[in-house]
């Protein structure tokens, strides 16, 4: 492999000069943690592929580039990409650029493309200064297992990523069998809640101890018809509401979940998928305050029962394959941490959502990345004006999303049976592991 340490002023001349990545047909470019945008005259992706990291943005304007926005966001801590391609040989520039420490040994970290070492202990404040932008470019790097993967190590602080872009003359990104995302709501059909006939998932009970609240927890865990633990499923977590534990999905009045789910992998209309139902009344038996139970369930779920569900399961990692939905409370709670954590979930609902939503998220850019939304109610419910608000605010920052106000639907199953086949429709059909058009 080459490798070249660039400063952003000299990849133009680079372009005409060398017959470097520039030259190659272009596979893929993606703007770490960000939505789609322009850069060097290549289209830059919304942010997919990743697993783990968090992600941060910026609006100072970058020295180093007249075209600030690619810049302006980033994917950092410890975390990697995973690009499906076919074999071929590749060359890649990872963009980088120190957005938010003002000074030097604040951040330090290492850069490997298939798990090889390209670049050690950065500290891009020393390199480049504040707000700066920054190419490395990697040359000739073959790939024979399906997978381009760029890793970056966290030594001081977090390692950082802005973007990068992926040019071969043999290879391309590989399909997989994907099939085309899911951008309209899928209504069901008559008599969807009843069982049609075949093959029956099972579900599974489950006691994890919850750190974060200091005692154990309880879920169900759904899986599907004709389960193979050889397989890697995607997961949905699925929420219940203020009067139910993890048996509400189940056994609430006019509940049809086992009836609706076992007929969609039937049918072969869903990906296969396991579904986790947890008690999220986190401090159940501790604290009486309703919306402060339900609350602290975000880092139940973030530190115990993902990590639990992901030892116990042959569950395929990373945010394209993880979905959270939930209904009532459960759906404020869903659209309140989906929304917060988009690199943790790719998919994210709300049915009926409560008073617990937070209306109005702020983090207008990281949502943005999202591979879908989709917010439901019936019209004569009374709490629709709280997902009427957060629909109208989705609006209002051109946010992405699904929305469906159900006429004559009240706060009850009626919706939810609904909300849930069109959701699950929805979820990991057209993941964002997919090639790009």
């Amino acid at each position: 492999m080459k490798y070249q340490l660039l400063p952003i002023s000299m990849v133009f001349a680079i372009a005409i000069i060398s017959s470097n990545s520039y030259a190659q047909n272009l596979v893929v470019a993606i703007n770490a943690g960000g939505p789609q945008t322009n850069y060097n005259g290549i289209t830059y992706q919304a942010d997919r592929y990743s697993v783990g990291g968090s992600l941060y943005s910026t609006s100072d304007p970058i020295a180093g580039t007249t075209e600030d926005t690619l810049f302006q966001t980033e994917r950092y801590g410890s975390y990697s990409y995973h690009i499906p391609v076919t074999e071929g040989t590749y060359f890649i520039d990872l963009h980088f650029a120190e957005i938010y420490h003002n000074g030097a040994g604040q951040r330090s970290f290492n850069v490997l493309v298939e798990g090889q070492p390209i670049l050690s202990n950065i500290d891009l404040f020393s390199m480049v200064g504040h707000d700066t932008a920054y190419t490395y470019e990697v040359d000739n790097v073959f790939v024979a297992d399906g997978s381009l993967d760029i890793s970056l190590q966290t030594l001081v602080d977090n390692g950082t990523l802005a973007g990068f872009s992926i040019h071969s003359p043999d290879g391309g990104l590989d399909s997989g069998g994907c099939s085309d995302p899911v951008t309209e709501v899928i209504d069901p059909p008559s008599g969807f809640d009843q069982f049609a006939g075949g093959s029956r998932g099972t579900v599974n009970h489950h006691t994890y101890f919850a750190s974060d609240v200091g005692v154990n927890r309880n879920t169900t865990v759904y899986l599907p018809p004709n389960y193979d633990a050889n397989v890697r499923y995607p997961v949905l977590y699925l929420l219940h509401g203020i009067g139910g534990n993890e048996w509400e999905w189940q056994r609430h009045s006019g509940a049809g979940f086992n009836n609706i789910m076992d007929n969609l992998h039937n049918q072969n209309l869903i990906t296969p998928m396991i579904i986790v139902m947890p008690d999220g009344n986190a401090l159940r038996g501790i604290n009486n305050d309703a919306f402060a139970s339900f609350a602290a369930f975000e880092g139940v779920l973030l530190k115990d029962l993902i990590p639990y569900i992901e030892q116990n399961y042959p569950v395929a990692q990373g945010r394209e394959n993880r979905a959270i939905a939930g209904l009532s409370m459960g759906g404020g709670q869903a659209l309140n941490f989906g929304l917060a954590h988009p690199d943790v979930f790719g998919w994210v609902a709300g049915f009926s959502a409560a008073p617990n939503l937070n209306q109005s998220p702020a983090n207008i850019s990281e949502i943005r990345s999202l591979n879908a939304i989709f917010v439901s109610v019936g019209d004569a419910d009374g709490l629709l004006s709280y997902s009427r608000n957060i629909h109208n605010h989705l609006n209002a920052n051109n946010i992405p999303h699904m929305w469906r106000l159900y006429p004559g639907g009240r706060h009850d199953m009626g919706v939810w049976n609904r909300s849930l086949y069109s959701f699950a429709r929805t979820i990991f059909a057209g993941s964002s592991n997919c090639p790009l058009n």
